[in-house]
């Protein structure tokens, strides 16, 4: 087969894999997965969290685009920007591509990105998150939950946790979901204590992640420690506890906004804090007037 054949045969293939290239480039300029590489190399599970998307179907794609030169697969599941993807982060290559917005509503698009509408948030008692981690015996297992239900912290935080970075009740966060340069989450004594004492008796040297754990497993942690009470328990729920209790407990929604959840704005806070139930408004409305 000579050099001319093989050109031809190059073309065509382009020709064929056209639309079903384009697809992908899509979805990864839809979802800003350039523009998260731009600050810097991500896993697998770290773009799935910051687009709010399932990591496995975002690894076949990303998979896909690397075998055309668009994103590099640095180790295994890690990724970086290339020339190619760099295209998409802004200008008219960008615009070009999210043109063929009607091709994300496919039903194997929709089925494996589009996060579904209407699905009510878990809002969890104080009581069923004490037996939650009560029931929980692995310590390091307990202390992330407690991390995440007192501490506000989001699971992705948590994994990235380095011994360096704990001050006592305070915890410096570099490179924070917000897009600061760091931020500081305050945690309870009692869980500041357990938190020391854990990275002591582990030898956990100061450059090393306190919980060396994947997504995916740490995912499957919060699920089983769910199933010890019959809840389907997620992460985010746990987050989600530390806001709402602290609301519900009559802190002032800036506190729960900046401090606690560490929102930019309030809006996205009080979108965390769920529905108020008829009996809670009207225990609060009779304590007002008490």
């Amino acid at each position: 087969m000579n050099q001319k054949t093989n050109f031809i045969e190059q073309q065509m293939m382009q020709f064929i894999l056209g639309k079903w290239i384009s697809k992908p480039i899509y979805v990864a300029a839809k979802l800003g997965i350039p523009d998260i590489l731009d600050k810097g190399n991500k896993s697998i599970n770290d773009l799935a969290q910051l687009t709010n998307t399932l990591p496995d179907p975002l690894y076949r794609m990303m998979r896909a685009l690397v075998g055309v030169g668009i994103f590099f697969e640095i180790e295994n599941h890690v990724f970086e920007n290339t020339p190619l993807s760099e295209c998409l982060i802004k200008g008219h290559l960008k615009s070009a591509a999210l043109m063929f917005e009607s091709d994300w509503h496919t039903p194997l698009l929709r089925k494996t990105f589009k996060v579904a509408k209407g699905q009510p948030w878990t809002i969890l008692d104080r009581d069923i998150v004490d037996e939650i981690i009560f029931k929980t015996d692995n310590f390091r297992n307990r202390l992330m939950m407690e991390l995440m239900a007192r501490g506000g912290m989001r699971v992705g935080e948590v994994l990235k946790l380095k011994a360096k970075v704990v001050y006592d009740r305070k915890l410096f966060l570099a490179d924070p979901k917000s897009g600061r340069q760091t931020e500081i989450v305050f945690i309870p004594k009692k869980i500041a204590d357990r938190l020391r004492e854990y990275i002591t008796y582990g030898n956990i040297e100061d450059g090393n992640r306190v919980f060396p754990l994947g997504y995916t497993r740490a995912l499957e942690i919060v699920k089983n420690a769910g199933k010890l009470i019959n809840v389907i328990l997620k992460p985010h729920d746990l987050r989600r506890h530390a806001a709402t209790y602290a609301s519900r407990s009559g802190v002032p929604i800036e506190i729960v906004s900046k401090i606690i959840l560490r929102h930019a704005n309030l809006s996205t806070t009080q979108k965390y804090l769920g529905k108020v139930s008829d009996n809670e408004a009207i225990y609060w409305i009779e304590n007002i007037y008490k």
